[in-house]
């Protein structure tokens, strides 16, 4: 499926052929709606999904069971 088979705009924060990004700037991020709807999105996409957070952000219990899952990671910068 493409892009332009439904409307991803606004769901990624950035976003090429193969990876979606999300930015989650908090100190702790959790799994949020919009979280899932961006790792379902890029899912549908044929992307992966990169949650890209602070270093020092703690992450809850439900969101790193999804970024367990294959296509989905975390980027800790």
């Amino acid at each position: 499926m493409t892009d332009s088979a439904f409307d991803l705009n606004g769901i990624f924060d950035f976003s090429t052929a193969s990876t979606a990004v999300v930015f989650a700037d908090k100190p702790v991020v959790y799994r949020s709606g919009w979280i899932v709807r961006a790792w379902a999105a890029a899912q549908q996409a044929g992307k992966k999904v990169i949650v890209l957070t602070p270093s020092n952000a703690a992450l809850t219990l439900p969101l790193s069971e999804l970024l367990s899952r294959s296509g989905c990671q975390r980027l800790a910068v």
